[in-house]
């Protein structure tokens, strides 16, 4: 029951109907990559250890898409970062070499976007263990960091439970009421010609 780090990795940038590729996890005792048969047929891991990640949502709405529920990730780095006001981008590697990590950019690794290369098996297992170490390496010193620009509260009272709000809406959608829509853009249209 060690706290460790895991990081997704995906085949596309739409983590919505993207190829999961498998998981990789890192703690202060071992580092594994699970391919995705594997995970799928026993994700025990996602739900029994406190873990830290890149990417609630992307995370948690790929495995949901899925079948497979996630739960107690009680870090998020790219929130941390955001948060942090460093340049954040859907790609670890932006934040990383920033915190002179050395990961190769997502692009690299697998192409432009939309002409994605799924790489040797060994080549993705590295990237994604790579991921998961820089995850669990910097943990303490953004945890620091935002507990010195007093962002505890804001952290982990509000961003980390709204990753989670966030996550259900993008995957369930939310009820949009048509004729509701349409009123408001009559009632906009009518306005801007009013204004004109």
């Amino acid at each position: 029951n060690i706290e460790s780090a895991i990081y997704l990795e995906i085949l596309g940038t739409n983590y919505h109907n993207a190829q999961i590729l498998g998981m990789a996890v890192y703690n202060k005792e071992e580092s594994y990559f699970i391919p995705f048969e594997i995970l799928k047929k026993q994700p025990d891991i996602l739900t029994k250890i406190n873990k830290f990640t890149y990417d609630i949502k992307k995370t948690w709405v790929a495995l949901k898409w899925q079948g497979i529920n996630i739960d107690n990730i009680v870090f998020d780095t790219m929130v941390a970062g955001y948060l942090l006001e460093y340049n954040i981008k859907d790609d670890i590697a932006y934040l990383a070499n920033v915190l002179n990590y050395d990961i190769p950019f997502y692009e690299t690794i697998y192409g432009k976007k939309g002409k994605e290369i799924k790489p040797d098996d060994e080549i993705i297992a590295k990237n994604a263990v790579l991921k998961a170490k820089f995850i669990y390496d910097t943990k303490q010193d953004l945890d620091s960091k935002i507990e010195k620009e007093n962002l505890n509260k804001l952290f982990y009272d509000i961003e980390m439970p709204l990753t989670y709000t966030l996550s259900e809406m993008e995957y369930n959608g939310v009820y949009v009421d048509k004729k509701v829509l349409e009123d408001m853009g009559f009632n906009l249209l009518l306005s801007k010609n009013i204004f004109s």
